[in-house]
């Protein structure tokens, strides 16, 4: 009898969840909710105020001194168990390695004035302050321009962008790139809302409006990870001003796309080429990978103030949880490594992101309600996933080789409509921009010369 009541219930509230995904599949506006008018902050700061301001990182030497006391009186780490690399986390002896390069190798001084090179500023939209780095080439004014909003994911920042600029910024062409780098919502240096339910649709049309402000009516658009589900909706709903779109995270949650995944189960070389159906195949096996390294993602989805607050507490913490996802993510297979991959990454890279955009603004809470905003029933139910994007918008998707969530082109043609570039690279994951900046620099470079610049 219980059986049959758990069944019942589980039944119907399978049907209503189906139902609503459907209806608003069918039936949606292309704008959930969203209103150039509404304040995602306090009161106070909801006037109307489309000033830009220049901005500087400034991190006082007290705050530094807190944060290496605070290391300094670190317990000391437990041992990992026998016959085990990372498989339970990242062990205390490569935490130690950490701590020591962060107390006795990392120059605070130096990193400060190498963060604050370009151009950066803020501006108030929706009442939130939102940072960004502008910029533009020097003595290029004759050329024609393509503007090229750059978005990051988390747990990065405007930092997995830096290598790229000089690339961005060469002589060596007949058309001139201005780069916007804005920090998300609730990430560095930008304000978190105050109010709930600010998704990544909501983001979108923030950083719409930035644009529109700082002049930019038409711009191609590149994310990674969060940035590229942001850069995603833009696309989606701003065709008229994303000319372009890139990501090395591209994805497709529609109804149609869930359904080639499911039947391809039963003949993956139908869909795959041979030598990438392990990435998602059998599905059993990438449920059980996604169950054992995503609780992070149930954690933060669901009590994201609750490990938010946690890691804002405690640098050894921040540092040891943000660490795993770039490590895990970077490559799948350093769970397995005793070191979690440490000797693959440019640490100084890795800790000026942690310690510059998450530890001193104190933004891991804030950071982390990205992920209970967006993973939320309410989510998912407003079907913008499901909406394809409009073919005059042409879109770059790169896969890389390690990337835990990969799809064929095919599969992604059901979102990217007019997809008009499909690359594989090997040996490179999730994290794109911080593991091979070069790589991904020139896939965007490449993708801009060759469907923009004549029309520039």
């Amino acid at each position: 009898m219980k059986i049959t009541i758990f069944i019942a219930i589980t039944g119907a509230l399978s049907f209503t969840v189906i139902y609503n995904y459907c209806y608003n599949f069918i039936y949606f506006d292309g704008r959930p909710g969203i209103s150039d008018d509404f304040c995602w902050g306090k009161k106070e700061n909801c006037k109307n105020d489309t000033n830009i301001y220049s901005f500087k990182i400034n991190i006082r030497q007290e705050e530094i001194d807190d944060l290496i006391s605070r290391l300094n009186n670190t317990r000391q780490f437990i041992s990992r168990l026998e016959n085990t690399q990372t498989q339970y986390g990242v062990s205390g002896q490569i935490l130690e390695v950490i701590r020591k390069f962060v107390m006795e190798e990392y120059n605070f001084t130096q990193r400060l004035i190498y963060l604050n090179k370009y151009p950066q500023f803020k501006t108030k939209i929706q009442g939130l302050n939102i940072h960004f780095l502008h910029i533009k080439p020097k003595n290029r004014r004759d050329l024609p321009v393509i503007p090229i909003l750059l978005l990051h994911g988390w747990p990065s920042s405007v930092r997995e962008f830096y290598e790229s600029v000089p690339s961005f910024m060469s002589d060596n062409r007949q058309y001139a790139i201005e780069l916007v780098i804005p920090t998300l919502p609730g990430f560095g240096y930008s304000d978190g809302a105050t109010k709930p339910n600010c998704r990544t649709a909501h983001i979108a049309n923030m950083l719409k409006i930035l644009m529109d402000r700082l002049g930019y009516k038409r711009y191609v658009v590149h994310g990674s990870d969060w940035g590229a589900v942001v850069a995603t909706n833009m696309a989606t709903l701003y065709p008229e001003n994303v000319i372009g779109f890139h990501s090395n995270f591209c994805f497709s949650f529609r109804v149609v796309t869930l359904i080639k995944i499911l039947l391809a189960g039963l003949y993956p070389s139908a869909a795959f080429d041979d030598k990438y159906v392990n990435k998602l195949y059998p599905l059993s096996e990438y449920f059980k990978f996604l169950m054992s390294e995503a609780a992070y993602l149930h954690l933060m989805g669901t009590k994201s103030d609750t490990i938010g607050h946690t890691l804002d507490s405690t640098p050894i913490g921040l540092i040891s949880f943000m660490f795993e996802k770039l490590s895990v993510g970077t490559n799948k297979n350093n769970i397995y490594s005793p070191t979690a991959g440490l000797e693959h990454f440019d640490l100084t890279k890795i800790m000026d992101i942690i310690l510059f955009y998450y530890w001193f603004p104190q933004k891991a809470a804030t950071s982390s309600r990205i992920y209970s905003e967006n993973l939320s029933l309410n989510g998912l139910l407003e079907g913008l996933h499901n909406i394809p994007i409009h073919p005059s918008v042409l879109c770059k998707c790169v896969m890389f080789e390690n990337e835990f969530f990969f799809l064929p082109e095919n599969f992604l043609r059901d979102k990217y409509t007019n997809l008009v570039g499909y690359d594989i690279y090997p040996g490179i994951g999730h994290f794109a921009a911080i593991e091979a900046n070069d790589i991904l620099t020139e896939d965007i470079i490449s993708f801009v010369e060759r469907f923009f610049v004549k029309n520039s």
